[in-house]
């Protein structure tokens, strides 16, 4: 019982929660101006998917069609086991063409993954895609990344700032506290669970000062 306890408290803190509830709420929005069901495409969904919150909450998964695309056949199947999507895609999203657009995609963690230039046309494939909104999740600036358990995908090539994102007509909120204080795979320096704690707080303070953030949240309305 008090480890099950413990592990509701750090989750609570956790950082991961913090961008699901973001997202949650991005989604909701969306949501709420619509009188059907929308299409949400979770691009690179990984094992820690953001909708994972949102398909949590009956009332709005109700609302929406949740498709998780990965490249990576493992994370797939274990997205499938935990049943937080309702279809499925193994592609890579450079390769994916939809026979319908989606409503709004969400892509986290993801162009960071390609060079520069490939990430810029991703983003104009990606919008595309959707027919009412965007929304990335990308670390502020290059933060060095390395492949992980065989996964060679999850490596960083490339980096992107608030102004540039901006410039993209993105609206940009900061996410994870300030920059310096996270390291390679978002992990927090220092004592981990000490150091989540402050950082959740940090990041609410930080929200509208991305420049200074760990994280950037972009948001797009397409239509």
């Amino acid at each position: 019982m008090l480890r099950k306890t413990i592990q509701i408290i750090k989750y609570f803190f956790s950082y991961d929660r913090e961008l699901r509830l973001i997202v949650k709420k991005m989604v909701a929005v969306a949501c709420d101006k619509e009188n059907r069901k929308l299409r949400v495409l979770d691009v690179g969904c990984g094992t820690t998917s953001m909708l994972s919150e949102l398909a949590g909450e009956v009332s709005l998964r109700g609302k929406c069609h949740l498709v998780g695309l990965d490249v990576y056949g493992p994370t797939i199947e274990w997205n499938r086991v935990n049943g937080f999507h309702d279809e499925y895609v193994l592609s890579d999203i450079r390769e994916h063409d939809p026979v319908h657009k989606y409503d709004v995609v969400v892509a986290t963690d993801l162009i960071e993954h390609f060079g520069k230039d490939e990430a810029y046309a991703l983003l104009k494939k990606l919008e595309s895609m959707a027919g009412r909104s965007i929304i990335l999740i990308t670390p502020n600036g290059y933060r060095e990344n390395t492949p992980q358990d065989g996964n060679f995908y999850m490596e960083h090539k490339c980096g992107f700032n608030a102004g540039e994102l901006r410039s993209l007509n993105y609206a940009v909120y900061g996410a994870g506290g300030f920059r310096f204080m996270r390291g390679m795979y978002s992990l927090p320096w220092g004592n981990k669970k000490i150091m989540n704690v402050i950082l959740y707080f940090v990041s609410r303070l930080l929200r509208y000062f991305p420049r200074a953030s760990y994280h950037l949240v972009a948001a797009k309305n397409i239509s």
